[in-house]
């Protein structure tokens, strides 16, 4: 399955809603649950930062746990030209659009998840990956490819599994 998706700011979970999210089981309350083989994000502009994909929670920040963006259960998972973002602990600036911009839920840089996955040959190309602690990119694919992506993180962040090229790192941490 491919969603092709055009460019805009794309809400997960509402960051409006005030209710807090808490897990159904485990220890993280997700975004969204896909259960899909072979499943593509297709962001429709060459700028992955012009096609977001957000949410604004984080643990004790809306959430009760590591709120992660998305669980995902499926082989073959791949993105391409796209921004999966928490903006928990940062600013949203989506420059297409500035009415779409967002202000941070808090200052406190908590974590704030983004795709827990549990497939086989999982692909991100011309991919971004933003939020800070707990990053979790694709976290807990058996071999992850990233290519030409963008990460921005603190520690406790990335795939320990996967291979990276020629990507680019921003590290907001000491550690």
């Amino acid at each position: 399955m491919t969603l092709y998706i055009a460019p805009y700011v794309y809400w997960i979970d509402d960051p409006d809603e005030t209710a807090i999210r808490v897990p159904k089981t485990g220890s993280a309350p997700f975004g969204l649950e896909i259960k899909c083989e072979w499943l593509k994000f297709a962001g429709l502009s060459d700028d992955p930062r012009n096609v977001v994909l957000a949410s604004n929670r984080g643990q004790t920040m809306g959430a009760k746990g590591n709120f992660t963006m998305f669980r995902i259960s499926g082989q073959g998972l791949s993105a391409e030209n796209i921004t999966f973002g928490n903006y928990c602990n940062i600013d949203l600036e989506y420059p297409l659009k500035p009415a779409l911009n967002r202000k941070k839920r808090g200052s406190a840089i908590v974590q704030a998840q983004l795709v827990f996955c549990d497939g086989d040959k999982l692909v991100a190309r011309n991919t971004r990956f933003v939020s800070r602690l707990n990053l979790c990119p694709f976290i807990g694919g058996k071999r992850t490819l990233f290519d030409h992506c963008h990460f921005e993180c603190t520690d406790d962040a990335l795939n320990g599994n996967a291979v990276y090229l020629d990507c680019n790192f921003d590290f907001y941490s000491g550690k």
